[in-house]
């Protein structure tokens, strides 16, 4: 649901995101517990739905809770969308290039098929 909440969130293409939707499920998240990545979602959404101050103060609280729990490589990643938040810009990257459920399958002989 985070996942998809994100993509709501952050979408680059316009069509495709839904701030209303994305605050349902990250809601639904949150009501599971805290984590420095659901705060990141939650800021996302916030400023999707055009609430930066919100956002903001939510990010702070991201950041926090990285630094609590040891995420120290999520921390540059919440700065940055932080300052996004403090001159009121939403998100419009919501996964790191390397994030796995992003990325292609790999391509072998033996999955390959053939269309002629």
């Amino acid at each position: 649901m985070q996942l998809q909440a994100r993509f709501l969130a952050t979408c680059p293409v316009a069509e495709l995101r839904d701030g209303a939707r994305a605050l349902a499920l990250t809601e639904t998240t949150l009501a599971r517990g805290r984590s420095p990545e659901k705060a990141q979602t939650l800021a996302m959404v916030c400023a999707e739905l055009g609430r930066f101050d919100e956002a903001v103060r939510v990010q702070e609280t991201a950041i926090e809770l990285a630094q609590r729990s040891g995420a120290d490589d999520l921390v540059p990643t919440l700065e940055q969308e932080l300052q996004l938040y403090r001159t009121r810009r939403p998100c419009r990257a919501p996964w790191p290039d390397h994030h796995p459920l992003l990325e292609p399958p790999a391509l072998t002989l033996e999955t390959a098929t053939l269309i002629e």
